[in-house]
């Protein structure tokens, strides 16, 4: 598996032990919730389990910006809560599968809820100290343009919506994928969520 990162907005109505999203039946990697603290634990299964558990408490009906990177160059997981890195450790080669990736559940349930927006993932890419924090000052709310959201890597600058618009559309740009509406979880079964 090559890197990837994945940077999501997200509102919750009861963070405590919910899935934000998650790969895997043995989950290959998932980004949760922890049981008592509500703190963000990034999750990467590479032959055994191993989590990174971010500093801050996430208060419910408070808007973060969360980005979860698996760094396969560095051999590093790291996860980002407004932009400031949160949490880090050793990993691994990631455990490959093909089951689907899960947004607001990972493959057993865990059903997230509250709200989730501007998701990104971007594939083979680390995101780094500095492209979190630009993507944090972005903002939310229809104003992360792409102009606004810049690379350091030399790459230059993502183009994450060739539009600009942020409707209820799904696009790829330069390996980035985005969903672009605000998702609304409020899960007692797998119907319950909405655009």
């Amino acid at each position: 598996e090559n890197g990837f990162s994945i940077s999501l907005w997200m509102n919750s109505d009861n963070f405590t032990d919910k899935r934000l999203f998650g790969k895997g039946s043995n989950s290959a990697y998932e980004l949760l919730s922890e049981t008592t603290n509500d703190k963000p634990r990034w999750r990467i299964h590479d032959g055994s389990t191993t989590t990174i558990e971010g500093t801050t408490a996430l208060s419910d009906g408070t808007w973060y910006n969360l980005i979860a990177v698996y760094d396969n160059v560095n051999s590093e997981m790291r996860l980002y809560v407004n932009g400031v890195l949160d949490a880090s450790g050793p990993i691994g080669s990631i455990s490959v599968t093909s089951d689907p990736l899960y947004f607001g559940r990972n493959q057993g349930g865990n059903y997230f809820d509250g709200q989730l927006d501007e998701i990104y993932f971007f594939d083979a890419k680390a995101i780094t100290d500095a492209e979190a924090l630009s993507i944090y000052n972005a903002g939310l709310a229809r104003t992360q343009l792409s102009d606004a959201i810049v690379s350091t890597s030399g790459a230059g600058t993502y183009h994450i919506d060739e539009s600009g618009i942020h409707d209820a559309t799904y696009g790829i740009v330069t390996g980035t994928q985005q969903v672009s509406a605000l998702l609304e979880f409020d899960f007692s079964d797998s119907t319950g969520w909405k655009e």
